[in-house]
């Protein structure tokens, strides 16, 4: 998967939809342009929906946009499956690199995955993020077979509700999510699955980033 391909216009629109609530720590902010020269590192990866190698990070020029990237496990049912393979956890901790003098809040997020679900079967999604410190904001989606696409989350909370990461603290982010995969009614030789990975080769998971300067 080319990590470095543009973002498309529709993943952008997809960014207008508000759904959450999140604890305020600093109400109107005076927003200014990220900085240069930030950068992501992953520090650690729990869960069996995440095994090492299988989460990537970037930050988009201009330091606009944080991008996730899942490969590899998915939660799955009937057919050989296991029951361990009905559920798909992870969480990841990120380390956003910033310039002295700046500080950030997620201020929206869109993921998307893909799932094939068989007819009476069923899968449940739920994302979320927060600081170390923090309240967490989390989305769950519930999908019902037949179903064969992509499935797509969003969050654009209200400007006022965003958390911020404190100017003295170095706290990092934790990116969760937890898939389950239910068999219901459907054919139990036939297998249902739901992914955090979708079929396209632009970035799935992007986090938009807001800024402003310490004092």
């Amino acid at each position: 998967m080319n990590k470095c391909l543009a973002i498309s216009a529709m993943v952008s629109a997809a960014l207008a939809v508000t759904t959450t609530s999140a604890k305020p720590a600093v109400a109107a902010p005076h927003l200014v342009r990220g900085p240069d020269g930030v950068s992501v590192e992953i520090v650690a990866l729990y869960g069996s929906g995440c095994p090492p190698g299988t989460v990537g990070a970037s930050v988009q020029d201009g330091s606009g946009r944080l991008s996730l990237y899942y490969e590899g496990p998915l939660a799955e049912t009937g057919g050989s499956s296991k029951p361990p393979d009905r559920r798909k956890s992870c969480t990841a901790v990120l380390k956003l690199n910033v310039p002295k003098g700046f500080t950030y809040a997620i201020s929206s997020s869109a993921n998307s995955g893909y799932a094939f679900l068989e007819e009476g079967a069923m899968a449940t999604l739920k994302v979320g993020y927060s600081f170390q410190n923090a309240p967490s904001s989390e989305i769950t989606q519930t999908l019902n077979g037949p179903f064969n696409d992509e499935w797509w989350i969003t969050d654009h909370p209200s400007p006022d509700s965003i958390t911020w990461k404190p100017c003295d603290e170095d706290w990092n982010l934790n990116f969760t999510s937890d898939l389950r995969a239910h068999q219901g009614t459907s054919d139990p030789s036939k297998v249902s699955y739901v992914s955090m990975e979708n079929m396209n080769n632009f970035p799935h998971h992007l986090y938009d980033l807001a800024w402003k300067t310490c004092p």
